[in-house]
């Protein structure tokens, strides 16, 4: 099939013709037509629905019966939600106070937190740790 004929097909379809109309005037086999409408109509869809992936905009292909994807990639999701933080859904994150320096802090849905930072873990564990004996 030409891009001439897939062209006609498209306008001849805006036009509300049936399958059989636009193969009559096309003389191109009913079949071949539902298949092609059924294609262009699919990628469509993708493309209205606005599937893209939300760090690189690169057009997403879903899978039926399952969870829609939001990111092409896992390095994509990585760098939207650490660009993202603030979207992340911190609602039922309790506020923990932390056991060394006593500030509170959200654990993001972590219960078994005790600390608010790696420093504060370090400190509580080891105590202060000089500057020329820390590990590089």
């Amino acid at each position: 099939m030409t891009d001439e004929q897939k062209i006609q097909i498209q306008l001849l379809r805006e036009q509300n013709l049936t399958f059989t109309q636009i193969s009559e005037q096309t003389g191109i086999s009913r079949n071949t037509i539902k298949s092609f409408i059924r294609r262009e109509t699919s990628k469509n869809e993708v493309i209205q629905n606005k599937d893209v992936c939300l760090h690189c905009g690169k057009i997403l292909s879903q899978l039926p019966k399952t969870k829609p994807r939001k990111f092409c990639c896992e390095s994509c999701r990585n760098a939207y939600w650490n660009t993202h933080r603030y979207l992340s859904n911190q609602s039922n994150s309790p506020y923990i106070i932390c056991v060394y320096c006593r500030k509170p802090f959200n654990s993001h849905g972590r219960k078994n937190r005790k600390y608010c930072c790696r420093k504060c873990y370090i400190n509580a564990r080891f105590g202060e740790v000089p500057h020329d004996k820390k590990p590089t």
